[in-house]
Parts: C-alpha cells; structure tokens; sequence
C-alpha cells in the first residue's frame, strides 16, 4: 500500500512538471503574440526573423494542441529555443542592427 501511494506521488510529481512545462510555453506564446502586434515593437523585427518567430508560433500551438503525450523535456526545450530566438531578434533592434 505504501508503494503504491509512492508510484501515484511519483506520477503525479511528472504530471505537475509536465502542466508547468505546457503552461511556461503558453504563457510565452501569448506573450509573444503581443509583442508581435504591437506596432511599435513588431514593426522593428527584420522580416526574416520575424518569419521565424511566426514559424515558432505555429510550432508551439500545434505542439501544445496536438501533443499530450510528449515529454516534459520536449515542453522544456522548445521553450528555450523559441525564448533564445526572439531574444535574439529584440537585441537586434535595442541595438539597432
């Protein structure tokens, strides 16, 4: 019986992180959205980045509406990918490059 309380606090710690994970990503998501259409920032984005950025929109979308099953680590990663790329692509116009 312990055990098995054991294996359910185990399941349900992966659960938890996997909620986070897919909540982190949407968050970012929405926050990008807005940044995107704001005008006064949006505007500034170099065409081929801002393509980027709408690629990675799509792509987390679909990973959010159409994976389930996949991994934490996957939520995690794509997550500092997409965060890493539009970084990059707001440094670009604080530094007017």
């Amino acid at each position: 019986m312990i055990q098995e309380a054991e294996n359910f606090e185990a399941e349900d710690t992966k659960l938890e992180q996997k909620a986070k994970a897919m909540n982190d990503l949407n968050d970012y998501l929405c926050h990008v959205r807005k940044v995107i259409a704001d005008n006064d920032i949006g505007s500034l984005i170099c065409p081929v980045d801002k393509l980027k950025i709408y690629t990675a929109v799509v792509k987390s979308q679909n990973l959010l509406d159409g994976n389930k099953h996949e991994e934490t680590h996957v939520f995690v990663d794509f997550l500092k990918e997409f965060q890493n790329m539009v970084d990059s692509a707001l440094y670009k116009i604080s530094k007017g490059i």
